[in-house]
């Protein structure tokens, strides 16, 4: 029972910390972007505030005590949407060549 207990904390924390790294991954890349000049500083508040509004609804689907897997799947495509406007807006003026 107890390392059942152990192990369920241990893939927790795993997914805390994996939470936490992809949270400074983005605010790193934010930061880059409009040091670079690739956003303006109003873009960056724009994805925070996006990636608040994503985080408050996943905590409300987590809520009731059920993450369903359509809830999930919902949240991560957001999350990939958001991920891929970023991605545009920083090659917005770039020419490729």
């Amino acid at each position: 029972m107890i390392a059942v207990l152990a192990i369920t904390s241990a893939a927790k924390a795993d997914t805390v910390a994996m939470h936490h790294h992809r949270h400074h991954k983005f605010e790193h890349r934010l930061k880059r972007d409009v040091r670079n000049g690739e956003i303006s500083p109003e873009q960056a508040k724009h994805f925070h505030m996006e990636a608040k509004r994503i985080h408050q609804e996943k905590r409300m689907a987590k809520a009731n005590g059920t993450f369903t897997p359509a809830e999930r799947m919902h949240i991560h495509k957001e999350k990939k949407m958001m991920s891929r406007s970023l991605r545009r807006d920083e090659h917005n003026d770039k020419v490729r060549g």
